[in-house]
């Protein structure tokens, strides 16, 4: 038998997170068009932490004494997200495009297009590894640590769970 030691791919990088506005067919496929009409977020946030844990319940039957373990519901949670702004410009569209979006509120999918670098553009036979359909919260204060030195001031989003799809392709139409 061959052991087979897979390379692997670099995250640094190599993450395009993407807030897209509509998908007509997200459980099967993203358009070109789609992708592009959506915003990057990698360079605007300062975390993107999306958390699964399915829990288990025990299985306990009369004729063992084993105690066996059965899948229970998977629960997704995506972290509150830091946004880069400008306090004094909050609404400059170019360079706080993220925070813009996100301050409107409302349902957006967010794409995680994983293992091609940042600055690769879109192409068709691609694949948006994580599609998350999600409702965005209010903005809230991120606390000044004055012990960071270079710090930006952030405000905060919470982004609520809502579907979630695996490896949808890009498409051209």
């Amino acid at each position: 038998m061959t052991s087979v030691y897979p390379e692997g791919i670099g995250t640094i990088g190599n993450i395009v997170a993407q807030l897209i506005p509509a998908i007509a067919d997200p459980a099967t496929k993203i358009t070109l068009a789609e992708w592009n009409a959506g915003t990057p977020i990698q360079l605007s946030v300062r975390n993107l932490g999306v958390n699964g844990e399915q829990g288990t319940f025990e299985d306990i039957r009369l004729g063992t004494v084993d105690i066996f373990e059965s899948l229970g519901r998977n629960r997704i949670s995506i972290d509150p997200v830091q946004v880069i702004f400008d306090p004094q410009a909050p609404t400059n569209a170019t360079d706080y495009k993220v925070h813009n979006l996100l301050k409107t509120g409302g349902t957006l999918y967010l794409g995680q297009r994983l293992g091609l670098a940042q600055a690769t553009a879109a192409a068709a036979s691609q694949i948006c590894s994580y599609l998350y359909q999600v409702k965005v919260g209010v903005a809230n204060e991120v606390p000044i640590d004055p012990s960071d030195d270079g710090g930006k001031f952030m405000r905060q989003f919470k982004l609520a769970f809502q579907k979630r799809w695996l490896d949808v392709s890009i498409l051209a139409s």
